[in-house]
């Protein structure tokens, strides 16, 4: 059975993407090979490596504008864990254990610097967007702000990730 033939079977078992991969760190072509992501979480991953010990899971990321993915020849041992230090300056991130003292630290310290009712009422209305966001967060997942306003919810351990062109996404190898 051939390197294809195998990744072919393992897409059709677990419905995976298949993507072509580089060693060149531009996504420029270079030693091309076929690799699969898509994968729902490490659990999975971890089960297709012990069925089929010829894989290995590795991460691959791909910029905006590139066909190409990048590989390197690093092995995966767990899922991406995101944060808001991921998206630069700036950026917080809030769990829902967070929702209790919300107002407490991100609200009240500010309120004496507003002048005016209109800016006031602007800040209020930011500051409870992000609020109602984290009172709707399940435990694997991040409320993110850039300068205390609501930017994204995001999963705070997840098989792919996206921000600012680049693409980062957990799968499998056959080297």
């Amino acid at each position: 059975m051939t390197t294809q033939d195998l990744l072919e079977i393992i897409q059709m078992d677990y419905d995976l993407e298949m993507i072509e991969t580089t060693t060149g760190t531009n996504g420029y072509p270079r030693c091309l090979k076929k690799a699969l992501i898509g994968l729902k979480n490490f659990e999975q991953v971890e089960e297709i490596a012990n069925k089929y010990p010829e894989v290995r899971i590795t991460t691959f990321h791909k910029r905006d504008g590139w066909q190409l993915w990048e590989r390197d020849n690093n092995t995966t041992y767990e899922a991406l864990q995101n944060s808001a230090s991921d998206f630069g300056d700036d950026y917080t991130q809030f769990t829902s254990e967070d929702a209790e003292d919300y107002f407490e630290n991100e609200v009240k310290p500010f309120l004496e610097d507003f002048e005016n009712f209109e800016d006031l009422n602007k800040f209020l209305k930011e500051r409870e967007e992000v609020l109602d966001k984290i009172q709707l967060l399940d435990d694997n997942e991040l409320v993110i702000t850039y300068q205390g306003r609501y930017y994204d919810t995001i999963e705070k351990k997840s098989m792919s990730f996206y921000h600012d062109t680049h693409h980062y996404a957990i799968g499998v190898i056959i080297d």
